[in-house]
């Protein structure tokens, strides 16, 4: 943007240009101390090269006045914007800048708040001002009805002389002026759907008055073309009538008239175009009202206090209010008393920084129903001409957003709270493999009247329990191998029934709601029983006096839509397990927690907090998910989602069970054990049972020892998860070296290496950790012998 800037203080010339270098480097100045200089230059200019494209004047200059520079670009159709700087307190002379003809004004106070506006006040003021200029210097087609020839000539003449943009389309008659608006040729019509511009026409016309002529176009047809009416001296009872029957202006035909008209036909035809813009305006604002008032988010306008100004009417639709319940409210008294502070620094903060849209902040707002709406609300600050501030906000109801996003926080803790509960089994293992061996071995050693006997059964004791505890830490991180077979579960919780009703209270009823058709699963029966006697014992704990455990199976299908909306979830058909109680229920925040392991609300001895986490490790290594709804004192329901196996699948692979062998079938082993008290215990087994056995802690090494075997190498028991090479790769090195090579794989967890979708692959030997000794012979002697 090129400025010409007049300023007599050259201080304040130097800012003005300092500031545009560092805030708007593409804005030029060129500056000037008096009238006379600007003068000077505005000669230069021409509409073809006006050399500026703003006029910045001071209003006290040493030469005079710079308002009187507006008149002088304007008489010359300069297409120059023109800005007057007017000292503080003086709006009166700032109202009469914009009455010469000005297209802005600033205020010289504060100069830091005065030069930081300038750039964008100046900006707005050179469109405003094209805007203008535009309207005001388009070429205007007039339709001129006269009968007098020599004062069409006239009028012609005068035209093309000082108002050559306006051209005059003639006609004698009223009827052609009718003939002329009834053709509809696209050539002939002008930007806005008319065939001209203006209509001019004399009173006197013939066969029809100029006023019956008006009525004609106004009333009948409804044009809103604008009509200026040519008079005679004395006329002004017909110009009255003409007025209120819509004409736009009227001339008389005195002497000079000829000089006014070309002005009073730009005015006719802008007043004109402005209230076709404010009909196009008020059709705008009416289609953006009911854009407002039917979009899902609010809109809220807040004023500088934070009182509630106005609220779209989707409000009552998303929180339950009326608008009038709203207005004139603190906005402060909606929101949770916890974000108040919250939500008063973010108003502060757009109140300071006007203009600009704040990024996304979420809070709680109260509903009309009493309940907590999460929303996500953005704003901006506005300023009004009178500097007035003002906040407007766009809300959105994110609560089922919030919902499902903590469904799936909650899903990828559990994930990771699974992760460590699987290495932790995993090490435990270890640690209770020697442990009960060893233990074993003593007992194996001794008579049950000496002392040792005792000891070495408590610990065998212990152990058990810890395994258990460990068994059910690998149910929740999904790490035990599953015996898979197909099953009807109505069958399989029909064949339950009987233990759990001698496990559960008497007073406590059990109602069974068999589905009519088979519900079939692929599922491992004995953690089915196990889920169901961890929902058992729960819901009796509940269960204060009498009560009911209601146990359901059917049918249900889940579509896309459904699955995205619920985390675990996957499309297709399931079968529901069901399981309510008429117990205690629980709330909120006890329902973030029931799947995490060693969470617990029973006293301290009652519970280890880890029945539920196990239902839910067993539910999602079998492909499916769990939903649960509960309520102080409305009871709680378990929903177990499973997916429904084909009605022709068989069995869907087994772990391989241990069955007697002849203890006389040795053989010899090689044993990769990285953990070196297991090893040596499990060295210490098989060679007591007289194995002939070679054991290692690596991989590496086993490698080499088999090269030394040769072809006499009857088995690898291997451990599965090992430095260097896994059990699986190791397996499959030496089988290159020994063809057909049996291997036992042992491990603390049914690792991925091994377990696929929850079972043993078949033809695969896996032992799990810890193990007896007696189970490890067994295994080895029916591998041996088969």
């Amino acid at each position: 943007m090129r400025i010409l800037h007049v300023e007599d203080n050259p201080s304040d010339a130097d800012l003005l240009v300092r500031e545009f270098e560092r805030t708007a480097s593409s804005i030029k100045t060129e500056w000037v101390r008096t009238c006379k200089d600007a003068l000077d230059r505005l000669d230069r200019c021409s509409a073809e090269n006006p050399r500026y494209d703003m006029l910045l004047a001071d209003i006290k200059l040493p030469d005079g006045n710079g308002m009187s520079l507006i008149p002088y670009i304007r008489d010359r159709r300069l297409p120059i914007a023109i800005v007057i700087i007017t000292g503080a307190g003086n709006e009166d002379t700032a109202v009469a800048a914009l009455k010469a003809g000005a297209d802005d004004y600033v205020v010289k106070g504060d100069a830091n708040a005065y030069l930081s506006r300038l750039p964008l006040t100046l900006e707005n003021a050179r469109k405003r001002f094209h805007d203008e200029f535009a309207r005001y210097t388009r070429p205007l087609h007039v339709l001129y009805a006269e009968w007098n020839t020599a004062d069409i000539d006239l009028t012609r003449r005068h035209m093309q002389s000082h108002a050559p943009y306006i051209t005059l389309e003639v006609v004698g008659t009223a009827q052609e002026v009718l003939q002329r608006l009834s053709l509809s040729s696209d050539t002939m019509l002008a930007k806005d759907g008319h065939p001209c511009d203006v209509l001019l026409f004399d009173y006197n016309l013939p066969g029809m008055s100029g006023l019956e002529l008006i009525k004609e176009l106004h009333e009948t047809r409804r044009l809103d073309l604008p009509v200026v009416l040519i008079t005679g001296v004395g006329g002004e009872e017909v110009v009255q009538q003409a007025i209120r029957l819509g004409a736009m202006d009227y001339v008389a035909k005195n002497p000079g008239y000829l000089y006014h008209l070309p002005v009073i036909i730009e005015n006719a035809y802008n007043r004109v175009q402005i209230v076709r813009e404010q009909k196009a305006l008020k059709a705008k604002e009416e289609h953006f009202r009911l854009l407002v008032e039917n979009i899902s988010d609010i809109i809220v306008e807040l004023d500088a206090h934070g009182i509630i100004r106005y609220v779209s009417p989707s409000i009552e639709r998303v929180l339950g209010f009326t608008p009038e319940q709203l207005s004139g409210r603190d906005f402060q008294d909606y929101i949770h008393p916890d974000d108040r502070v919250y939500a008063l620094q973010f108003q502060a903060h757009l109140l300071q920084h006007i203009g600009v849209t704040s990024p996304v902040v979420r809070l709680r707002v109260l509903h009309g129903d009493g309940s907590w709406r999460f929303i996500e609300e953005i704003g901006k600050g506005l300023a009004d001409a009178s500097g007035g501030k003002t906040l407007v906000l766009s809300i959105r109801d994110i609560t089922e957003h919030r919902i499902l996003e903590e469904q799936v926080l909650q899903q990828q803790k559990l994930e990771s709270i699974g992760l460590l509960a699987g290495g932790i089994a995993h090490d435990f293992n270890n640690l209770l493999t020697p442990i009960c061996g060893y233990a074993e071995m003593i007992r194996l050693n001794s008579t049950s009247q000496e002392p040792v006997f005792s000891r070495a059964s408590s610990i065998l004791e212990a152990a058990n329990k810890a395994r258990n505890l460990v068994g059910q830490l690998l149910s929740f991180s999904r790490k035990q191998a599953l015996d898979l077979k197909h099953y009807d579960l109505n069958e399989l919780i029909a064949s339950f029934m009987a233990i759990l009703r001698s496990t559960i209270r008497e007073n406590i009823e059990i109602r069974v709601i068999s589905c009519p058709e088979a519900c079939p699963v692929t599922t491992d029966r004995t953690q089915i029983e196990q889920i169901l006697m961890n929902l058992a014992v729960n819901a009796q704990y509940a269960i204060h006096g009498n009560g009911t455990i209601t146990i359901e199976a059917n049918h249900v299908e889940f579509d896309h839509e459904y699955s995205l909306l619920h985390p675990g979830a996957h499309p297709g058909r399931h079968v529901l397990l069901s399981f309510s109680d008429s117990g205690s229920g629980m709330d909120d925040a006890t329902l973030a927690h029931i799947f995490e392991p060693f969470f617990t609300t029973k006293p301290e001895g009652l519970g280890t907090g880890l029945g539920l986490s196990t239902v839910y490790g067993i539910v999602k290594q079998h492909g499916g998910f769990i939903d649960v709804q509960s309520g102080i004192g409305s009871g709680t329901v378990f929903r177990i989602f499973l997916p429904e196996s084909p009605a022709e699948k068989s069995s869907a692979g087994t772990t391989e069970h241990v069955h007697a062998a002849d203890r006389s079938n040795t053989g010899r082993i090689l044993l990769v054990e990285d953990n070196q008290v297991v090893m040596k215990l499990a060295e210490e087994i098989l060679k007591a049972q007289g194995h002939i056995t070679v054991a290692t802690n690596s991989p590496q090494e086993a490698l080499a020892l088999a090269l030394d075997f040769s072809r006499e190498l009857d088995l690898l028991i291997t451990d599965v998860v090992m430095p260097q090479m896994s059990g699986p790769e190791l397996s499959e090195r030496l089988r290159q070296i020994i063809p057909g090579l049996k291997v036992l794989f042992i491990s603390g967890y049914a690792h991925e290496l091994i377990v696929h979708q929850g079972h043993i692959e078949e033809g695969v030997h896996f032992l799990s950790k810890p193990f007896s000794m007696e189970t490890l012979l067994k295994t080895v002697e029916n591998i041996l012998s088969d």
